[in-house]
């Protein structure tokens, strides 16, 4: 399997990189054929590849070693994808509302 076919992991890799189970597990997932795109609607979830790993693109927003508690603010969705949980505005710090330390 080519890693560069997945448009969803580094182009640059390490060892552990390519020898990882959820890596060949999503390149399996998305191969279609032997000079074919890779599937961009396959069914396995892209975030497990980051579980143990530094291996997604950074546009992805997918912490790397997340599978640890609490899993880096991941929560599972009502479809079972591993997410980040949506924050109330109240709860982002602001910069205009710390008190200065001037």
């Amino acid at each position: 399997m080519d890693m560069t076919m997945s448009p969803y992991l580094k182009r640059e890799s390490d060892m552990s990189g390519s020898h990882n189970l959820e890596i060949y597990l999503h390149l399996v997932d998305g191969f279609v054929r032997g000079k074919g795109k890779f599937r961009w609607n396959s069914r396995r979830d892209v975030a497990l590849v980051n579980k143990g790993s530094d291996m997604l693109v950074e546009e992805l927003r997918i912490p790397e070693f997340w599978y640890q508690l609490p899993h880096k603010g991941l929560v599972k969705n009502g479809y079972g994808r591993w997410v980040k949980p949506g924050r109330n505005p109240e709860d982002i710090p602001s910069p205009f509302s710390q008190p200065s330390k001037i």
